[in-house]
């Protein structure tokens, strides 16, 4: 028999019985770093929803939960695993084992996509009244006729939509600077932030706290990394090898960037390779709030020698520096190119930075692009 999906008017029980849910886990996940959400429909005051409570529970990594999973189902619950197919970084249970449910918990990594874009959505409808009547609109419509598999994935694209606006409007304070290392990125931002009162948020220097909040369930080829020789790291695999599995480079971590920003009320400049475009402009609000910086081939060599060049930092602690050293320059010579093409394919600015460009006119032209003469 085909599940119809039965929608409620809003129940002013339910945040208690969202709070009945909260003790119970805290119990659970007492002596962890774990945050408790309420999430969903159910979360946003006068909206219609499935009288089913959704629980987001944020961790540090999901083998807290898979430790406690004797004690969840003790408490009630019932693991669900079939759906890791599809989200290989959620752990699902609810509750009770028979139906009708009454709860739904949704376990993952805090700071995680799924942590992340729930709590967006909740906290967009709830600041957005129109929003909230419109999705409520929607479900209406659905549910009288799809069955609930086809009703979950008709709310998809809606869904979608309010996130990457919720994003946009809680980054609008945000200005991006991206681009290849050594193109001058981190002296831009900060003449930027300290002419204009605005803070600087250098994901350089987050690299090292984002791989302690990470995990190798969401950041597989960083703890990979993370577990590599300097030689195997630096000599032992071709520049393109290096490019193609380097963590940040494939985005891994980018969900932490966004997370920190999200708690910051005043204007800021973010500055970075982190910032890869394609992960960057579903977020702005307009493109002029991003700016990637390109290294000539003839440039960047010169600013990496008047760091040190082969004796700089981490290239010193390989067998064989000079050779580490000149596989980095090709490695980020590889990525240049991918941002170049990146940038122009989606649209979004770039400018391209040799030994004829001051660091005034480079600065006049980021300033430009901002709006902040």
């Amino acid at each position: 028999m085909t599940e119809r999906v039965i929608l409620e008017s809003y129940n002013p029980d339910w945040p208690r019985r969202f709070e009945a849910e909260r003790g119970v886990l805290a119990a659970v996940f007492a002596g962890t770093e774990a945050v408790i959400e309420h999430v969903g429909s159910t979360a946003v005051p006068g909206l219609s929803a499935k009288p089913v409570i959704d629980v987001m529970v944020g961790v540090r990594a999901l083998a807290e939960v898979e430790l406690r999973t004797p004690a969840l189902e003790a408490a009630g619950y019932e693991y669900v695993q079939k759906h890791e197919q599809q989200l290989p970084n959620r752990r699902y249970f609810h509750r009770p084992r028979q139906k009708p449910r009454t709860v739904h918990l949704h376990c993952v990594v805090k700071g995680s996509d799924f942590w992340i874009q729930h709590l967006a959505f909740r906290d967009y409808l709830r600041a957005h009244p129109d929003t909230a009547s419109a999705y409520y609109n929607l479900k209406r419509e659905l549910a009288a006729r799809l069955p609930r598999p086809e009703y979950t994935e008709a709310k998809s694209s809606f869904i979608q939509t309010v996130v990457a606006s919720a994003l946009q409007e809680k980054l609008q304070h945000v200005y991006w600077i991206g681009g290849a290392s050594a193109a001058g990125k981190s002296t831009i931002a900060r003449r930027i932030a300290d002419q204009h009162g605005l803070s600087i948020y250098a994901t350089d220097e987050k690299m090292a706290d984002h791989a302690r909040r990470s995990s190798p369930d969401d950041c597989p080829a960083l703890h990979l990394f993370m577990a590599m020789e300097m030689d195997d790291r630096w000599l032992n695999r071709s520049p393109k090898e290096m490019l193609e599995t380097f963590h940040w480079f494939r985005g891994e971590g980018f969900n932490f960037i966004i997370e920190d920003l999200l708690t910051h009320e005043k204007g800021v400049v973010v500055e970075g390779f982190r910032l890869l475009p394609h992960l960057l402009k579903p977020l702005l609000p307009v493109h002029s709030r991003a700016i990637w910086l390109l290294p000539a081939d003839d440039f960047r060599p010169s600013v990496v020698e008047s760091r040190g060049g082969s004796a700089w930092a981490f290239l010193a602690n390989t067998s064989d520096p000079e050779r580490a050293l000149r596989n980095l320059l090709e490695r980020d010579r590889m990525f240049t190119d991918v941002l170049r093409e990146e940038t122009a394919r989606l649209g979004l600015a770039a400018i391209e930075v040799d030994s004829t460009m001051s660091e005034n006119d480079l600065y006049q032209r980021v300033t430009d692009l901002f709006g902040r003469k």
